[in-house]
């Protein structure tokens, strides 16, 4: 079989065309030769992805809950509190004022940058022509155009141009801050102060021996207050004081001790807690000023001790639940305003008594009473009765204190007291009345009629009267002298503007702080218009010597020691 044969039964029949050039292997179809490049440039453009399988939607809102909308848009609302304190614009100035202060401090820096590159660059200039400067002034020297001395001072100014910044050092005691230094080190025995300078160096040593403090006794809690008995806070006769030692020998103790002159004015209860503090419980007995020592003791030997100044309280307990007085409050058609009427009384006593004297009152009606460990005969009282029984047409006595003068207040502490309310509105006469607060009182009792809106006025005039009056006889009871009332370099009774002025020289104004009426009322409507409250502050004071007498025995801060 030839070649072309053996092709032919390999390959199938097919249309093999041999090319006449080539008779061995036939005619090649020209297509097959063409070149087989395509246009990368045609049909590039890409076929699109199929449709998405999945469609995501937006979820819809959740419908709001029903009522609550208003309260959930209150808590997420976040200015439903305002910014009471202004922290905001506070934070906002602070912002500005530390804005300010940066960019400030920015300018400051830049400009010293300039002066100090200024500076470098004028010293950089100097040191250029530093040379040329020189020749010059010694060819002017040479010439005769400059001394000697006038040439070297030149000189010398061209040579500091070159380092304007660099001052002569100054010496050690030209140095203010070293002398202020050796100033205060001079009271510290001991102490070494030591400096130098490009000019030299110094060091002084102090004379004398380091400070050894020997065994002291330290405050803790000694206050005025506390050994007053906390004046205005404390109803119960005690106080506690505490202390603790310093530089004290191992095994030392702290005692407190009463003095022997001092017995039987308070008893004292003492401890020693975990942290080494010494602490004293003091029960007042006896009024008025006292002390209590306390001591380190080194196996019997005091190593230090110290005296501390104590005032103890007068008590005195008013009786405000007597039959008189209820008859008192029933005849006056004041029973309703009871509790406020002696509200307005202990305001009263508080701010013209109980602020100028350690003074404690304990109301029976209040449910107050006298702490145990004070005897009877330690504690005055003070009854609210009716009216006076001896027919004299008092507001008010003081048994012992006005007329015994060893029962005045520095000697005897249990004075008896009687207010008698019900003469404001009587007619009676004499030294201890003042006829123009008789007078008004009458007119409103005359009017005999209930108004709730005079209920107020009704608490201020009887309350004040009454609580102005019983200072005024707790004051004799408490001057350490037999005290009748104020009088003048004679000896006649006058008018001072002190609560202890005779009963006739203190107003109604004086006594009540309410200026009264000045023309006549025939109505309550017309009396309260008339009214005008000054208030308490203005009620009559101990003063002057009245003043001193009380807080020179009845002593509390801020009258020293009890400061």
């Amino acid at each position: 079989m030839d070649e072309c044969a053996a092709l032919e039964e390999h390959y199938g029949n097919h249309d093999w065309a041999l090319s006449d050039k080539d008779p061995e292997l036939g005619s090649i179809d020209p297509s097959l030769l063409a070149s087989r490049r395509a246009d990368t440039s045609a049909g590039t453009t890409p076929t699109p992805f199929p449709g998405t399988i999945i469609n995501l939607q937006n979820a819809p809102d959740a419908p709001a809950p029903t009522g609550l909308q208003a309260a959930f848009n209150a808590v997420t609302n976040p200015n439903a509190f305002r910014d009471m304190a202004g922290l905001a614009a506070t934070q906002a100035n602070a912002l500005s004022a530390f804005t300010t202060a940066a960019n400030l401090a920015t300018n400051f820096g830049n400009q010293a940058a300039g002066l100090e590159l200024a500076k470098l660059s004028k010293a950089q200039e100097a040191t250029r022509t530093a040379d040329q400067k020189l020749a010059s002034i010694e060819r002017a020297k040479q010439k005769g155009l400059t001394s000697n001395s006038e040439a070297a001072k030149q000189a010398n100014e061209v040579l500091s141009s070159m380092n304007p910044d660099a001052p002569r050092a100054a010496s050690p005691h030209e140095d203010p801050a070293i002398n202020s230094a050796i100033n205060a080190a001079r009271d510290l025995p001991g102490s070494v102060v030591e400096a130098s300078t490009g000019e030299g160096a110094v060091k002084v040593t102090m004379g004398g021996k380091e400070d050894k403090t020997g065994p002291l006794i330290v405050d803790v809690n000694t206050s005025g207050l506390l050994r007053s008995f906390g004046p205005t806070t404390k109803n119960d006769g005690k106080t506690k004081l505490s202390v603790r030692g310093k530089n004290l020998p191992a095994g030392a103790t702290i005692k407190w001790s009463v003095p022997t002159s001092e017995a039987g004015k308070y008893t004292i209860t003492q401890r020693t807690t975990s942290g080494g503090i010494s602490e004293v419980e003091i029960s007042g007995i006896q009024p008025g000023r006292t002390n209590i020592d306390v001591e380190a003791l080194d196996g019997g030997v005091v190593v230090a001790s110290i005296k501390y100044q104590l005032s103890v309280p007068q008590f005195f307990v008013i009786d405000d639940t007597r039959a008189e007085f209820n008859t008192f409050l029933t005849n006056h058609g004041l029973t309703g305003v009871r509790a406020g009427l002696l509200d307005e009384a202990r305001r009263v006593i508080s701010a013209v008594l109980l602020s100028a004297a350690n003074v404690r009152t304990l109301w029976v009606g209040s449910g107050d009473v006298r702490p145990t460990h004070i005897p009877v005969g330690m504690v005055s009282r003070v009854d609210l009765r009716n009216t006076d029984p001896s027919g004299g047409g008092r507001y008010g006595v003081a048994m012992d204190g006005a007329r015994n003068a060893s029962l005045a207040g520095d000697t005897s502490f249990n004075d008896i007291i009687e207010l008698y309310p019900a003469t404001y509105a009587s007619a009676a006469i004499g030294d201890e009345i003042d006829l123009a607060t008789n007078q008004l009182m009458q007119a409103i009792q005359a009017l005999n009629v209930s108004d709730p809106a005079f209920e107020i006025w009704q608490i201020r005039m009887f309350g004040r009267l009454i609580g102005e009056t019983m200072a005024h006889e707790m004051g004799h009871s408490l001057l350490p002298v037999v005290f009748v009332h104020n009088v003048d370099g004679s000896g006649n009774n006058t008018d001072t503007n002190d609560i202890m002025d005779q009963g006739n020289f203190r107003s109604f104004h004086e006594r009540t702080g309410i200026v009264a009426p000045t023309q006549s009322f025939s109505t309550i409507d017309d009396l309260i218009a008339q009214l005008q409250d000054d208030g308490i502050a203005v009620i009559n004071r101990f003063n002057g010597t009245n003043l001193t007498s009380l807080q020179s025995f009845f002593t509390m801060p801020p009258t020293a020691p009890f400061n």
